[in-house]
């Protein structure tokens, strides 16, 4: 297992890794790439990734992507291309900017959200993508997001804008999981 930070060497292409594997091997890699100052992750050697949940509303920081390759083995120089995944669900809740502006006329200004979402697992095996566990999350009180939420409603790629209420991250459960 091998941690880099690598976030001074992403350019707009992307980023390029360099690995030096004994010829005649199979192998298998694994990437998982999160915000150096969260610290909701625990990365196991087994390349299990606990969640903790415990922790504010909006947090952008919890945003984090994963990748696997199928085994291949290495018999001469090989290259091979991964594209990183959200495991993820960011469960979004807004508001059409004038029903704001109608509970702000009515005396009612959301300054902060949290959010309650019951049983959302909590661990995902990097190896295969699938997740365990059952927590019931609870995000503390945090300031909601200041852009607007835009939301493509057709097919014509037309978003509606709504002013963002809460946004929070789960790990999204798989298939047979």
């Amino acid at each position: 297992a091998v941690k880099d930070n690598v976030s001074s060497l992403l350019t707009a292409k992307g980023y390029t890794m360099s690995i030096s594997l004994p010829k005649g091997n199979v192998y298998r890699v694994v990437f998982w790439a999160q915000n150096p100052e969260c610290q909701a992750y625990d990365v196991a050697d087994d390349m299990n990734v606990t969640i903790d949940y415990t922790g504010i509303n909006n947090d952008e920081s919890r945003d984090a992507f994963f990748a696997y390759t199928e085994q291949f083995k290495v018999d001469h120089n090989t290259s091979v291309s991964v594209v990183l995944r959200r495991p993820f669900a960011q469960v979004n809740v807004g508001a059409y900017p004038y029903d704001m502006e109608h509970a702000h006329e009515a005396g009612v200004d959301i300054a902060k959200s949290s959010a309650i979402i019951k049983c959302v697992p909590n661990s995902i095996n990097l190896l295969d993508g699938t997740t365990e566990g059952e927590v019931d999350v609870t995000y503390t009180l945090s300031a909601r997001p200041t852009e607007n939420l835009l939301v493509d409603v057709d097919e014509n790629g037309v978003a509606e804008v709504y002013e963002y209420l809460s946004m929070s991250y789960l790990l999204a459960t798989t298939e047979g999981s």
